[in-house]
């Protein structure tokens, strides 16, 4: 019974090999963590969101398979995208591999507030008291 007992409740957070090979021709979970992580960062609509997605799929694999694996990872991502015309994902996974992190992403200016040309009857008061 405490065999039994031990192994319920022993966890792993990540396997205890971690290879630097990442290939998802021999790993079926592989291919899923691309599959999935290529899906989502694809069907994002903003720059910015797009970055985030790719950010996380970074941390997952780095969680899940260790540093090494990012650049197979990597690889397989931009495979993904040119095979399916992601120009703008693929890009981005170029641009992450050529400088090591992100683009920034420009923030839109503020809106401007519109000055009212109508004017009120506190204004024409004052107006009219300062004559």
């Amino acid at each position: 019974m405490r065999n039994s007992q031990q192994s319920r409740t022993h966890k792993t957070s990540r396997p205890a090999n971690l290879s630097a090979k990442f290939d998802v021709q021999l790993s079926f979970v592989q291919a899923m963590t691309v599959s999935r992580n290529a899906s989502h960062i694809a069907s994002t609509l903003s720059a910015s969101r797009r970055n985030n997605a790719l950010a996380e799929a970074i941390a997952e694999v780095t969680k899940d398979h260790g540093d090494k694996a990012v650049d197979a990872f990597l690889d397989a991502l931009k495979g993904w995208f040119n095979q399916r015309n992601y120009q703008a994902a693929a890009e981005l996974v170029d641009y992450f591999q050529t400088h090591g992190c992100l683009p920034e992403i420009a923030q839109p200016a503020p809106p401007r507030r519109r000055i009212s040309r109508v004017t009120s009857k506190a204004d024409s008061a004052c107006s009219a008291n300062a004559k």
